[in-house]
């Protein structure tokens, strides 16, 4: 009986990160926004979200991809500006809905397109470039750099991208977070399709 109480307390911390957070393997079933809101660097994207009116979308069964502005690209944007969005939820929710596209897209699956050109949900494109900065070699499945210049950090399946650029304006940062209903890379820039969307 001691023994397999002892079993069953090593699976049950085997699926806690040290710090308490659920494991990979149960982040990869969190729908989208409750994987936003796991990895804790998101909270004014969850706010913004919210007035929005796009939680329900993003609780749908998608598959989406979001490009998802952490909280220090928000702090990015000029002062007011953020504070003008908020104050305008038609306006917030079409900004919002050009960091989101249709499908479940992975680092390796934006590398690997022909056109560079994505159609967003706002049905504006956004071009996806590698910045040249670091390239990836393929290893056993699995990204590895080629070279150690890269910033960005990948999540759930180890891989280590080549930065890629967004829009020509924001890089992902953090790569390949995984939900049940969609792809999420943390991006260091709110993206507009236009300069005068961030105007206040």
């Amino acid at each position: 009986m001691k023994r397999l109480f002892v079993v069953a307390a090593l699976l049950i911390a085997s699926s806690l990160t040290a710090l308490g957070q659920p494991a990979k393997s149960l982040l990869n079933e969190f729908q989208m926004l409750d994987r936003l809101k796991a990895e804790g660097n998101f909270k004014t994207l969850l706010i913004a979200l919210d007035k929005a009116g796009l939680t329900n979308t993003l609780k749908g069964t998608g598959p989406f991809t979001i490009f998802a502005p952490d909280d220090a690209a928000f702090a990015k944007l000029p002062p007011g500006v953020l504070d003008a969005l908020m104050k305008n939820p038609a306006k917030l929710r079409r900004l919002l809905l050009y960091h989101v596209t249709a499908g479940k897209l992975s680092i390796k699956d934006l590398q690997g397109r022909r056109n560079k050109s994505i159609t967003m949900m706002d049905n504006t494109k956004a071009e996806v470039m590698d910045d040249g900065v670091t390239k990836a070699k393929m290893h056993d499945n699995d990204l590895s750099p080629a070279t150690s210049d890269s910033n960005a950090k990948m999540h759930d399946n180890d891989l280590s991208p080549a930065l890629m650029v967004i829009n020509k304006s924001a890089r992902i940062v953090m790569a390949d977070l995984r939900a049940s209903n969609g792809m999420i890379h943390g991006i260091d820039t709110v993206m507009a399709p236009g300069t005068h969307w961030l105007a206040r």
